[in-house]
């Protein structure tokens, strides 16, 4: 469990966050974590509460995919980030990313943005 406070525009924030990661097996880490967080504002109080999911999978030293979820009950949007890499040597690297957005209206999920992406990274040394 973890407790921050500091300020936070015209006033005060304060976050409490309670995460739980298990490692399955060798190269697989899960992680769960729950934030919640009061805003005093001289604008007006808040509270949002943050809900997230963490995956980590490293199949082999050079291969590895991670998946980020998260979803907050103030702007009721879930978010998905996943990226999948590929070492071919060190330095050198293919990185695939996918991002999905989505707000809730209404009960509904519906679809903001995706977005998919390539980077390859190439390094030569002399």
């Amino acid at each position: 469990m973890e407790i921050s406070t500091g300020g936070f525009w015209s006033g005060t924030s304060t976050a409490y966050e309670n995460e739980l990661t298990i490692r399955p097996v060798p190269g697989i880490n899960l992680s769960g974590v729950y934030q919640h967080t009061r805003v005093r504002l001289a604008e007006g109080d808040f509270n949002t509460n943050l809900f997230r999911f963490v995956g980590n999978f490293d199949f082999t030293p050079f291969v590895s995919l991670s998946a980020n979820i998260q979803y907050d009950d103030v702007s009721k949007r879930l978010g998905m980030n996943n990226r999948f890499r590929y070492t071919i040597t060190p330095g050198s690297d293919i990185f695939l990313v996918y991002n999905h957005n989505w707000v809730d209206v209404l009960g509904r999920f519906q679809t903001t943005s995706n977005v998919g992406v390539m980077k390859v990274t190439y390094t030569h040394r002399f």
